[in-house]
């Protein structure tokens, strides 16, 4: 008598259960490092964990510096209290995990490191923890504050020399008036205490820690107006005679003995500010009126020349009389 193997359906059973049972012990044994591969970032060390996974650190170090200037309590998504932090913390590991936020992020000041903590602390429900909330920078002394906060102050020292040039009513945050800087104090704030990637351009270097600390603890107050009167923020030069006027003052004039001259070897299409039409001269005349005839001007004839400078094929211009001329005009 042929003896016969097992039926073929225990056979299967009993194949299909071996599979199961190896599967379940590989599943086991990777479940960590499976579960781990879906993470963009690796868990922080608990080291790291313990000193940045609380709201205080989140706040003074990633969200203040990179978020609540546009996720504040008047934007789509508000990223100011741990509470409305948490009802966002999915998208929050989102954008960390595509890199599609900060959007304005152009200089890349937000690094790794701190997507790594934005997103492990999201993905932790956003501990509140028991630290402080600190100020980004300390209050101004009793002298200080009596001094510096207000618009006078402010306008004179800070705005005129680092900001107005680029954030008149043409830019994307104006900073003309008390009433626009008031609107815009939050942008202000992020980029000027927090990513400190305000003022940009060649005199971005120039401003210092005081004159930042001052900034951000007078929008922190409100941006109080004070009682001093604004000084104006030009300087003041002769007019023109009648003579002058009627032979210079015109576009013809200014571009063949000033802008070409003194101006295009810089200024020209692939410039920051473009000075080779008469369009684009005006559509930069706030930017060139700051640089020039401001109480701190950041270009020739007042300004400082660039550590660069050719004074063979970019010669000095002369402040007398094209200063009047181009001033006047604009």
């Amino acid at each position: 008598m042929i003896r016969q193997g097992p039926p073929r359906k225990l056979v299967v059973f009993l194949l299909g259960a071996l599979a199961l049972g190896l599967g379940t012990v590989a599943c086991n044994q990777l479940s960590g490092q499976w579960s781990n591969s879906l993470d963009p970032y690796a868990p922080l060390t608990v080291q790291e964990a313990s000193a940045k996974l609380n709201y205080a650190y989140i706040k003074n170090n990633i969200l203040d510096r990179y978020c609540t200037s546009c996720h504040g309590t008047d934007g789509g998504v508000n990223l100011e209290s741990p509470n409305s932090v948490r009802s966002y913390a999915t998208k929050i590991m989102a954008v960390m995990a595509d890199r599609s936020m900060p959007k304005d992020d152009t200089l890349g000041t937000m690094t790794v490191t701190d997507r790594a903590v934005l997103y492990n602390w999201a993905k932790a429900g956003a501990p509140t923890g028991t630290g402080a909330v600190q100020p980004l920078y300390p209050p101004l002394s009793a002298d200080d504050a009596a001094l510096k906060l207000n618009y006078a102050y402010m306008q004179a020292n800070i705005l005129v020399p680092y900001c107005l040039a680029c954030h008149g009513t043409a830019g994307k945050v104006n900073v003309e008036s008390l009433d626009a800087i008031r609107a815009n104090s939050k942008k202000i704030i992020s980029t000027i205490a927090g990513s400190k990637s305000m003022p940009k351009g060649n005199r971005a270097l120039k401003i210092n820690e005081v004159d930042r600390a001052a900034l951000y603890n007078w929008l922190v107050a409100g941006a109080p107006e004070g009682y001093a009167p604004v000084p104006s923020p030009f300087i003041t030069l002769p007019a023109l005679t009648d003579q002058e006027a009627a032979e210079k003052m015109n576009y013809n004039y200014v571009r063949d003995n000033i802008i070409t001259p003194k101006c295009i070897s810089c200024h020209g299409s692939s410039g920051h500010v473009d000075m080779q039409s008469y369009d684009s001269v005006v559509k930069n005349s706030k930017k060139i009126f700051f640089a020039l005839f401001s109480t701190s001007p950041s270009m020739p004839p007042f300004g400082p020349l660039k550590p660069n400078w050719n004074s063979h094929t970019q010669p000095i211009p002369d402040p007398i009389p094209a200063n009047r001329v181009l001033s006047s005009a604009c």
